[in-house]
């Protein structure tokens, strides 16, 4: 699939179009556009700066629980959309099986927004995705904060993979559900299935829902896209590196992949996440929000 973001878009106004606004003022509104022969769905919460989140694998609401904190929406417009495959966005006729094919699906946002620049905020592949956008279009991003992103080029033990290779077999054996256990467990929370029926009970079900568009675009994305060091150098903008206190003791990429982009981008710093794993937008999102703020107040 290629397309050019620049393209002239048509929203889909029968789907969706919405503007309402919160018990606390924020005006929020949402829609659909075409982008070739699929369309995304998008939202958008609060004013000011904007600040676009590029959701990971299996749910499209990795974000929601950030996107109510008044301490961002008070002072961003915070977007959110649901990438090609996943929740109420449609599938193309060509997969999405690229990294770069999933960026410009976000700066294509961007552009139908009329935005030329925001904060990008990506967890896990979402994090590569906006590693990706940054590098195609610099002067689209003005920041970036990457939750624990898969950059496996970075990685130089692949022990921690394990999880992660006996998952695919399962998914083309048609085992769904044992697939997604497999992953879920070795590389994001072993005790995932007790968060979401403690927090979200419908969130087991979402992540299965998702596992078609994880297993089938997410996974073979990030296997094939490399970035390198000479990669990071082109990224001059403000990167915050944001680790769970707990990840490294799910899966040692993680902190593995940290410390290497640590000494790839030029203008990066690090922020562990008390208390968190892999789920950590889900887990801490009044705590990562004031993270972000934080960051943002010291760029300027």
């Amino acid at each position: 699939m290629k397309f050019d973001a620049r393209m002239t878009f048509h929203v889909m106004l029968a789907d969706m179009k919405m503007e309402i606004s919160t018990d606390k003022g924020e005006r929020t509104t949402g829609g659909r556009f075409r982008v070739d022969d699929f369309e995304l769905e998008y939202s958008s919460r609060g004013t000011g700066e904007p600040l676009l989140f590029v959701h990971g694998g299996f749910l499209t609401s990795w974000f929601d629980p950030m996107s109510r904190e008044v301490a961002l929406s008070e002072r961003y417009r915070l977007i959110s959309y649901h990438r090609p495959g996943y929740g109420r966005s449609s599938l193309p006729s060509a997969p999405v099986t690229t990294v770069e094919d999933q960026a410009r699906c976000g700066l294509a946002l961007l552009h139908h927004l009329g935005i030329e620049r925001a904060h990008l905020v990506g967890h896990s592949i979402g994090g590569c995705i906006a590693l990706q956008l940054a590098l195609d279009a610099p002067d689209a991003v003005t920041s970036l904060a990457l939750l624990e992103p898969p950059v496996m080029s970075a990685v130089t033990d692949l022990s921690g993979m394990q999880a992660l290779r006996e998952a695919g077999p399962r998914w083309q054996q048609g085992d769904a559900r044992g697939a997604v256990d497999l992953f879920m467990k070795g590389m994001v929370d072993p005790d995932y299935q007790k968060f979401f029926e403690d927090t979200s009970p419908d969130g087991i079900q979402e992540v299965l829902d998702g596992a078609t568009a994880f297993f089938t675009t997410d996974q073979p994305a990030v296997q094939a896209w490399k970035f390198s060091a000479a990669h990071a150098a082109r990224i001059k903008q403000p990167v915050l590196l944001v680790i769970g206190e707990g990840s490294d003791r799910v899966n040692p990429i993680r902190s593995q992949v940290q410390r290497s982009l640590l000494g790839w981008l030029p203008n990066a710093e690090p922020f562990t996440l008390p208390g968190a794993t892999h789920l950590l937008p889900l887990q801490k999102p009044a705590e990562l929000a004031k993270a972000l703020v934080d960051f943002y107040d010291r760029i300027g």
